[in-house]
């Protein structure tokens, strides 16, 4: 009996020896929980591993690594800034989720950006080519030879005749001077002779102001008796355009008989909105056509930019200026414009590469495979899916110009959680409570 209870001890002993070697040896091989998550904070950088978020539903987030429901891997967090190295807001995405979601670069390179500005005009007068008949004296008109607007006048062609006392005064002094000046030719008063010369010229002078030619003078002087009538001409070969003028009415030098323009040239005034105000120079080439007579156009250029803007249109108006030789122009007639802005040579992205959020433009570079990064951009004119940037990039950058949306919400969390973790002013660094974020990513 002693035999047996000591074989049966020693049996006991031996199985728990043996069982204390196996749990000491499970210690020092397998890792515990709290082991596994310690191992799980770092990386082989050193940084550490805040936690872990679901690839495709950011707001869920496990403390320890794992896959969601299809099978993909939760991207690690890493302290000070949300990615393996980068500015705050750098993003990280595993190969697979890339091709998922369906991530597309473009290039910012440097190209001749243009522009073509669609837009309507109106035809209107050259007003350097219109001409006013005025009166340089009172009177009455007795005939009137152009009685109808729209009609063709030759330079020279008489308008209308205009009887005038202080005309025909004018001519009788003159007259008289030019009788004194002959008779006094032969006599050797000179005070006599000099103060006839004063008068004459006097009296030539007055009529040359009242309008009367040289051609009609001489043939005052020929015929020796003063003209009545004096005949009003036009300047310059164009289309009456107004008509005051009538038989028996009563003119003075504030009168405008006739208003004749010159249609040999005339101008577009088109409108211009805002977006397209920018690319506007002067000397652009223009192009108009006609409603009325499609295939036909008519080139011309930019003359002038005016430099205020139409309050009820919030527009521009630009004036253009085209031959009309022809006369096929009518000022009235409006018209289809279409403006060859001058090309620019810029930096320029896709325009969708751009991330607009009211105060500022931002786009995502990516600085290697699956690594992307916020960038502040300036921006100027936009032109055939193009965007100019003044400021943010380089040429040869790779921009993000799909499903960019997804990686600024990816990198806006990340931003967040590295304004949360980042260090006091004391050097303690702040603790970020996950235990409710870990709760529902893991349910």
């Amino acid at each position: 009996m002693k035999i047996l209870k000591i074989v049966l001890l020693s049996l006991v002993c031996l199985g728990i020896g043996i069982g204390a070697g196996f749990y000491l040896a499970g210690k020092k091989i397998l890792p515990g929980p709290n082991n596994s998550q310690k191992a799980a904070k770092k990386e082989k950088s050193g940084k550490k591993i805040l936690f872990y978020r679901n690839p495709m539903n950011p707001s869920v987030t496990s403390p320890v690594p794992k896959k969601d429901d299809m099978g993909m891997d939760y991207v690690p967090v890493y302290e000070g800034g949300g990615a393996e190295n980068g500015p705050a807001g750098t993003v990280r995405i595993d190969p697979v989720v890339e091709q998922n979601i369906g991530v597309r670069t473009g290039t910012a390179r440097v190209m001749q950006i243009g522009r073509i500005i669609r837009t309507y005009g109106r035809i209107a007068y050259d007003e350097d080519n219109i001409f006013s008949v005025h009166p340089r004296f009172k009177g009455w008109i007795d005939r009137v030879r152009v009685t109808k607007t729209g009609d063709m006048v030759k330079a020279g062609q008489i308008l209308a005749t205009i009887y005038s006392p202080e005309l025909v005064s004018t001519q009788q002094d003159y007259l008289l001077a030019l009788k004194a000046i002959k008779q006094l030719s032969g006599t050797d008063i000179d005070l006599i002779r000099n103060n006839s010369q004063a008068l004459l010229k006097s009296a030539r002078k007055r009529l040359k102001l009242f309008g009367i030619s040289d051609i009609e003078i001489a043939g005052i002087e020929n015929t020796g008796r003063p003209v009545t009538s004096l005949a009003m001409r036009s300047s310059v070969r164009g289309t009456v355009m107004k008509i005051t003028a009538r038989q028996g009415i009563f003119v003075t030098p504030s009168s405008e008989l006739y208003r004749i323009a010159d249609l040999s040239r005339v101008w577009v005034i088109g409108e211009v909105y805002d977006t397209d105000f920018p690319w506007l120079e002067v000397g652009n080439n223009v192009n108009i056509s006609f409603p009325g007579a499609p295939g036909r156009s008519v080139t011309g250029q930019v003359e002038f930019i005016y430099p205020y803007e139409q309050k009820k249109k919030r527009t521009v108006q630009v004036r253009m200026v085209f031959d009309n030789n022809q006369g096929f122009l009518k000022p009235g007639m409006f018209v289809n414009v279409t403006i060859d802005a001058s090309p620019r040579r810029v930096l320029v992205v896709p325009s969708e590469a751009i991330i607009r959020s009211g105060t500022r433009q931002m786009v995502f570079i990516r600085k290697a495979a699956g690594r992307y990064e916020p960038r502040i951009v300036g921006t100027g004119l936009e032109s055939e899916g193009y965007t100019e940037i003044t400021s943010g990039l380089t040429p040869g950058e790779a921009v993000v110009i799909s499903a960019q949306f997804l990686i600024d919400s990816e990198s806006s969390l990340r931003e967040a959680v590295l304004k949360m973790t980042a260090p006091k002013k004391d050097g303690n660094a702040l603790k970020m409570k996950m235990g409710t974020a870990d709760d529902k990513g893991n349910n």
